[in-house]
């Protein structure tokens, strides 16, 4: 008897149900609302239910269940995954050759880079086509670690550091720079980062800035990637990436969402060559700066 019908006659046939649960990333950098919020579950239609993005680079999403109730009992049954339970080589060659068409035509831009030193938009496409070696480290002199320097975020790192006298340990997104127009692409490209090493003596402070570009860091894509990548595979993008390491994130989510691939002869080497995008990438900024109260 399958587990859904045992249920029925055991319960007296609930009422299945859609909803939603809250998905928070949990990391040192994760800010206290999404943490606060995370694993529970509403009602699609529930006007209290957070509505995300709670604010810029938001990492969390929901995921839709069904819920079986009855008067003394609440089942969780996952659904099922999107992807067919008839895929074979042949699907697996389509995709492949889908994702690498949409990657080798450099998927469209987003929109152009501000006056900052960094190329930020460069540093999005390295995170998007795995480029670059991993971890990067940018020395103090860098563009990157002089932008971050004069970032907004950092301002609000030292009013922080100033009005309570603790040692800065990270930076993370409130929402109130949104209206103003202050966050700039360091806080886009960024999200919420960790803060490490920091030392202040006459007034200079150098530390180091630490951050994971994931596809649940926060890390946004302009509407026409994921176009593009659709257009190619069929798919939505969602659909085809996951945390993973560089190098394995497609095949790291068609192995969890279809594990019984692995069995069919010649799909492994499939898998090992399909192509892979958005990656987990960690950056280390070392920055040296003026450290005084304004």
């Amino acid at each position: 008897m399958e587990i859904k019908d045992l249920l029925d006659k055991l319960t007296g046939a609930p009422v299945e149900e859609k909803m939603l649960i809250y998905v928070a990333e949990q990391t040192a950098t994760t800010c206290s609302a999404c943490a606060a919020n995370a694993g529970k579950v509403f009602r699609v239609s529930d006007p209290e239910r957070p509505q995300l993005p709670l604010h810029p680079n938001c990492a969390c999403y929901y995921e839709e269940i069904t819920v079986l109730q009855d008067e003394e009992s609440v089942v969780v049954i996952p659904d099922e995954t999107t992807f067919s339970t008839s895929w074979g080589l042949s699907e697996l060659l389509a995709l492949r050759n889908g994702l690498r068409e949409t990657l080798e035509k450099k998927i469209p831009k987003p929109p152009r880079s501000t006056d900052h030193q960094a190329n930020w938009l460069d540093m999005t496409w390295d995170w998007f086509f795995e480029k670059q070696e991993n971890p990067k480290h940018f020395p103090a002199d860098s563009p990157e670690s002089i932008d971050i320097a004069n970032s907004f975020s950092m301002k609000q790192v030292k009013a922080k550091f100033f009005s309570t006298g603790k040692m800065p340990k990270s930076w993370e997104f409130t929402g109130p720079g949104t209206s103003t127009g202050e966050y700039g692409e360091v806080e886009w490209f960024l999200g919420s980062y960790a803060i490490q090493n920091f030392q202040l003596k006459n007034g200079i402070a150098t530390f180091t800035v630490h951050n994971t570009s994931g596809w649940r860091s926060g890390t946004r894509l302009p509407k026409s990637w994921t176009d593009a990548v659709k257009k190619s595979t069929r798919f939505e993008i969602n659909e085809l990436v996951t945390d993973a390491p560089r190098g394995e994130v497609l095949k790291t989510k068609l192995t969890k969402s279809m594990p019984w691939l692995l069995d069919i002869p010649g799909a492994g080497y499939i898998l090992n060559s399909l192509p892979s995008f958005g990656g987990n990438w960690d950056q280390i900024y070392e920055v040296e700066m003026k450290w005084t109260q304004e």
